[in-house]
């Protein structure tokens, strides 16, 4: 029997979408996301309902389709390729006895759109086919504070009109 339950994550690789706006191929490994911060989120649906006297509840009801979905991660890797990444902008690498790596801000904020596999420590996996990425960080500068970079990917729909927004897949049962 596959598992029904899906229990904390055990990777999250983010990539460009498809050439033809389907599900990309091309997904990276993400740095470690802190434990405890990755949400799938799904807005409940707005529904409209219609009274009509002396009856105490809705005689009908409408689901406007409004419905935001979204996944919200933090990373402690505030990298400057971590940064370019979620923010745009430009990461320089370092160079041995020089300088260290450093990172630009955009100029004007970016759209990134990218694909993303989140799958969880029982193989569940969620795939998101389209995402605008968008991210805030977060620096204590504290003695006892550390910097973190939080992103949310906003779910999109496909561009190539027959792929879902996003599945989730649960494991494939034991033979």
């Amino acid at each position: 029997m596959a598992e029904k339950y899906a229990v904390g994550i055990k990777s999250f690789e983010m990539g460009p979408v498809g050439d033809d706006g389907d599900m990309g191929a091309d997904l990276e490994a993400m740095p470690d996301t802190v434990r405890g911060s990755v949400q799938f989120n799904t807005t409940e649906p707005n529904v409209s309902t219609f009274h009509v006297n002396n009856k105490p509840r809705p005689v009908a009801a409408i689901v406007n389709g409004d419905v935001v979905e979204s996944i919200v991660y933090k990373f402690y890797d505030v990298s400057a390729e971590t940064l370019a990444l979620i923010f745009g902008g430009e990461a320089t690498e370092e160079e041995a006895g020089t300088s260290g790596a450093s990172y630009a801000s955009h100029v004007e904020i970016p759209q990134i759109e990218q694909s993303l596999r989140l799958t969880t420590k029982n193989d569940n996996k969620v795939e998101v086919v389209r995402g605008l990425i968008t991210g805030w960080i977060e620096w204590s500068l504290n003695d006892d504070g550390i910097a973190s970079v939080n992103m949310k990917s906003t779910i999109l729909e496909p561009t190539d009109g027959t792929s879902k927004a996003y599945t989730i897949t649960n494991p494939t049962p034991a033979a």
